[in-house]
């Protein structure tokens, strides 16, 4: 250590091993050059050369600054010593399960959510009000342990922005967990309405599109619609008639009766695994619809801890703030009303994604596999996984599709997959199955996918019909080679990323870096799903809503971009149709033309200038000292 000096401000960083591995305390001392790590507090991995394992999630961490008047000291043990006298208070993060200041406010606004959702839950299914909160009890016994290791328990100390940013995230916290229980009241209680999400009817809405849309439109009961018609043996779950229509009611149709409408199934016959587990959990259409709605919550939360975990271990970050930001807005609270899977979708996609960074390559690519047969196009991200070579989470990921389909064939039986191959797929490629989307307006005016596009330049009488049905398939194509283009991009710039960091030749700190790498998925779920031939505006904006969550900044200036950010999420956030306006759709066909172009911008950007490795970052490390402590 002696002999090197430190130029500017810097952050002293000393690692303590608090594993069984060794008896004796073992130290080490890093720098990181504060000036050029320009989100905050970065997580590094120590490297015991000595018995031969990398320290990760097992770090103590003290973090401080070194006074200016240290700036071009000699930076040895003593220096570090001086620095830690002088500094004044010192913030220690606290290693495993430790219940801090921070990490019991965090658990109580997440738990004011889960909670009463699961005590909720538990009355759906018929259980008493006593033994439904001895329920909760035990599932908060059993999940906290393994829930406490990935919540954050302090916040970084080197700058203001993170305190305010805490302050923030508790109060939208405390409102999201508001408004998810209070709309759980409705889907206990369908006919209950208080707290649904409801739709203004406008004058332009088409009346074969079930007007007033909400809070009656459902999507869930497709999928148990079509789950139950697979277990009977139908020959074609997806011919719509057998859906809003029928002729043949199955239990859904009776259960539901004209409390809801009827949505028709679209998916893969894969995705029916979910709905069919559910039809073993309760024959209630409407307990279901509770479940349902728990899962997503929980599967929701999972992924913002694993992923805020991953991306800054025990210390507050950015990305939490996805939690509040995206469980609140109206478009999402919809999304979750009308019970659509495109929540569920986004978060497992992330969460595998995660999984399989962290070398979780079976469990990561079996989550992975899952959302690919599910829905298809998250398949970029599979294709992602294949341009940076990540060979193991490619073939997990296969073997795990390969595995839900077998299982599909052997639980449904092989007409599903026949009725999809010759009935349900030419449609999908011919755009026949979403016919709608070219035919009536406010399914034109939600339509947020690029094809959307063109059918609202239409509306708006700058394009004709046939220039359109023209355009269309080309626009399609053109953009299927932009996204093509932007994966590739995205994924040599990662490959590139994670071998400079492999070979000490780190050109972002580690934690900026694992943010990149997600914002970057991000990203490249969402071109994907644009270039779907109908994506609602209502559950196409989850993931630019999240997107938008993680680019708010903590250090430069972060006021002016934080009030733009803050105006394009109310600019997502707010369902079309828009709740005013006047008796003509030219607001809305604008405002969601002003959308989709904002997210295509907003992706465009960050693959241009936020790739892993546009910037270099260097630090200086100092050898390990196993025999003194600081």
């Amino acid at each position: 250590m002696d002999g090197t000096r430190l130029h500017e401000p810097a952050l002293f960083i000393t690692f303590y091993n608090t594993t069984s591995y060794s008896s004796a305390r073992q130290t080490w001392h890093c720098i990181i050059n504060l000036r050029l790590c320009q989100s905050g507090y970065c997580l590094l991995t120590a490297h015991d050369e000595h018995i031969g394992f990398v320290l990760h999630d097992t770090l103590s961490v003290i973090d401080l600054y070194s006074p200016v008047g240290d700036r071009n000291c000699t930076i040895s043990l003593d220096c570090v010593k001086n620095s830690v006298m002088n500094t004044g208070p010192v913030s220690q993060v606290s290693t495993s399960r430790e219940l801090t200041p921070v990490r019991i406010i965090v658990l109580i606004v997440i738990l004011s959510a889960i909670g009463p959702l699961i005590y909720m839950t538990s009355r759906a299914a018929h259980i008493s009000a006593m033994w439904s909160l001895v329920v909760v009890g035990i599932a908060i016994a059993l999940a906290l342990p393994s829930a406490l290791r990935f919540l954050p328990d302090a916040l970084p100390t080197h700058h203001s922005g993170y305190r305010l940013m805490f302050a923030v995230w508790v109060a939208l916290g405390l409102l999201a967990s508001y408004r998810v229980v209070s709309l759980n009241v409705f889907m206990l209680d369908a006919e209950n309405t208080k707290y649904a999400v409801a739709t203004n009817p406008r004058p332009f809405d088409d009346p074969a599109l079930n007007k007033p849309f909400s809070p009656k439109h459902n999507c869930f009961t497709s999928y148990m619609i079509g789950a139950q018609l697979a277990a009977d043996g139908d020959d074609n779950i997806y011919d719509p008639k057998k859906y809003r229509d029928a002729d043949e009611s199955t239990n859904v149709h009776e259960e539901v009766g004209d409390i809801l409408t009827f949505d028709t199934y679209q998916y893969p016959p894969t995705f029916l695994l979910l709905p069919r587990t559910l039809m073993l959990l309760t024959d209630s259409f409407f307990q279901s619809r509770t479940y349902w709605f728990t899962l997503n919550i929980i599967v929701f939360s999972v992924t913002i801890a694993v992923a805020g975990y991953w991306i800054s271990g025990h210390r507050f970050s950015a990305f939490w703030l996805a939690w509040p930001l995206v469980v609140m807005a109206p478009t999402t609270l919809l999304t979750l009303q009308i019970g659509n899977v495109h929540f569920l979708i986004v978060s497992l996609s992330l969460l595998g994604m995660v999984l399989i960074e962290k070398k979780q390559y079976r469990l990561g690519g079996f989550i992975l596999g899952y959302v690919i047969v599910a829905k298809i196009f998250p398949g970029v991200l599979l294709l992602y996984l294949l341009l940076r070579r990540q060979w193991r989470s490619v073939v997990w990921t296969i073997a795990a599709m390969a595995i839900y389909g077998v299982a599909t064939l052997i639980i449904l039986g092989p007409l599903p997959w026949q009725a999809f191959i010759d009935y349900q797929l030419p449609r999908l490629m011919s755009g026949d199955a979403f016919w709608f989307a070219r035919e009536h307006l406010r399914a034109i005016v939600g339509n947020s996918s690029v094809m959307g596009i063109v059918y609202k330049l239409v509306q708006l009488g700058l394009l004709e019909q046939k220039s359109a049905d023209l355009i269309a398939v080309p626009l399609m194509w053109t953009f299927t080679a932009v996204l093509l283009t932007m994966i590739f991009v995205i994924s040599l710039a990662h490959r590139k990323a994670a071998k400079s960091n492999q070979e000490g030749d780190t050109s972002l700190p580690e934690t900026v870096m694992r943010q990149r790498f997600v914002t970057a998925w991000l990203v490249i779920f969402i071109i994907g799903q644009l270039r779907s031939p109908f994506l609602p505006w209502t559950y196409g904006n989850i993931a630019i809503l999240w997107l938008l969550a993680m680019l708010i900044p903590t250090v430069g200036p972060w006021k002016m971009r934080t009030l733009a950010i803050g105006l394009i999420w109310l600019l997502m956030a707010i369902d079309l149709p828009l709740p005013i306006g006047p008796g003509t759709a030219t607001p809305d066909l604008i405002y969601g033309l002003v959308g989709t172009a904002t997210t295509i911008s907003i992706c465009l950007g960050l693959v241009l200038f936020s790739r892993p490795g546009a910037r270099r970052w260097s630090t200086e490390t100092c050898s390990a000292d196993n025999n003194q402590d600081v």
